[in-house]
């Protein structure tokens, strides 16, 4: 399955509060489309470009806290924009969307399996899935995080991130522990540092 073409215009303003079920909806959809991996992609891909119910910023502040949190990213980040767009309802409404159609689908899979486990074929087009789905959150991260690539800071916790689990293999809840803080002081003295007045001599 071809994954959504990311979009480089940003989305503009906020489109009228959706309701229940055009929230239940859209989630359904993006389960169903990035079934087997690649649902941040398509996240990003309906939620600000196509729907406009949210900013690029908003959304990343969206991912950004789910990955903080205990549980499924992908839960985490429904919960969260269900309730901004719909309140507690919003959220049921986004979390039953996103895991139903999926529950569904994966009890029919899973029963496939199991009868043909062993084909070759199976093996080789899982792990095509599974690049795929790689290639989708690298082009995800690239739009999302493009205008912090360009300043030095964030391009440093980036790398540092980057390096740390994926080179040398850290787990990523020491690293968001580590990371996190020192680049949100970071982030803050900078923005204190700019608003400063300057002193007269």
């Amino acid at each position: 399955m071809s994954g959504p073409e990311v979009s480089q215009t940003p989305a503009g303003p906020a489109q009228a509060t959706p309701g229940l079920a055009a929230i239940f909806i859209c989630f359904a959809k993006m389960t169903l489309v990035s079934f087997g991996g690649g649902l941040t992609a398509w996240s990003r891909q309906i939620l600000v470009a196509e729907k406009g119910w949210l900013s690029d910023d908003e959304f990343l502040e969206a991912l950004s806290l789910s990955q903080t949190l205990p549980g499924s990213i992908n839960a985490n980040l429904a919960v969260i924009v269900g309730r901004k767009l719909k309140g507690m309802s919003g959220a049921v409404s986004a979390i039953l969307g996103l895991t139903l159609p999926a529950m569904i689908i994966l009890a029919v899979l899973v029963s496939l399996y199991i009868s043909c486990c062993s084909n070759p074929a199976l093996d080789k087009a899982l792990k095509g899935v599974t690049c795929a789905c790689a290639g989708l959150s690298a082009a995800t991260a690239c739009h999302l995080g493009r205008k912090h690539f360009k300043k030095p800071m964030s391009l440093f916790f980036v790398i540092a991130a980057v390096l740390l689990v994926g080179v040398f293999r850290f787990s990523l809840i020491p690293v968001l522990l580590s990371l996190g803080p020192v680049s949100a002081l970071c982030v803050w003295f900078a923005g204190r540092h700019k608003t400063s007045p300057e002193k007269t001599p």
